[in-house]
């Protein structure tokens, strides 16, 4: 007897818990669509709040990494910068497997840059480019870092981004990159055998 009320107790139990993880779990859902809402009327301020609360509930909610990554666009469209590193980061380091990381790292090198952390934007949107499974992103990342390399920064600051990492997906733009201040500093013939190079193994 004593065997059969434990084994209904815990059935019960099973089934409280799991009734009240589906409820929060709808309850996030709307709260996040809410500030979904929120973004899409510029209504950034209100936005911010819902999805700071969100991250706040907990860090093992279904949307935690939607939310993250949310919150520091919205922080970057109202120009809190430090806010959306932040975030970003967050994303970045605490959530390694979320398919979300790539965007993470365009939305961090995006507020470096205007935070004038020219190196640390191009390092991060290679990262973006190195992660990414997503060709339009993929596309604006080389896109937006290729100007930035133009503009901004030197030849030693690629140089270390390039000794930085194995690369893999990012070894032709960086490749690339690296031919032109070659041959922009007079070194042609090392240019060309670079891009030779890269035409080859690929």
């Amino acid at each position: 007897m004593t065997r059969f009320f434990s084994k209904h107790i815990l059935a019960l139990l099973i089934f409280c818990t799991a009734s009240a993880l589906f409820s929060q779990t709808d309850d996030i859902r709307n709260q996040f669509n809410n500030g979904l809402i929120l973004y899409r009327n510029n209504d950034m301020e209100q936005a911010r709040n819902v999805f700071a609360d969100i991250i706040e509930q907990s860090s093992e909610n279904v949307l935690i990494t939607s939310s993250i990554l949310m919150a520091s666009k919205t922080a970057f469209l109202m120009q809190k910068y430090d806010e959306a590193i932040k975030y970003a980061s967050m994303l970045i380091e605490d959530y390694q497997q979320s398919s979300y990381r790539p965007h993470a790292f365009y939305a961090r090198a995006s507020a470096k840059f205007k935070k004038r952390n020219y190196s640390a934007s191009v390092e991060d949107f290679v990262y973006c480019i190195e992660f990414s499974e997503s060709p339009e992103l993929l596309r604006i990342a080389e896109s937006t870092a290729t100007n930035i390399v133009n503009g901004y920064i030197g030849k030693s600051s690629l140089d270390k981004i390039y000794s930085a990492y194995t690369w893999e997906q990012a070894q032709p733009i960086l490749t690339i990159w690296r031919a032109h201040f070659a041959a922009k500093y007079g070194e042609s013939a090392k240019s060309k055998q670079m891009l030779q190079a890269l035409i080859a193994s690929n």
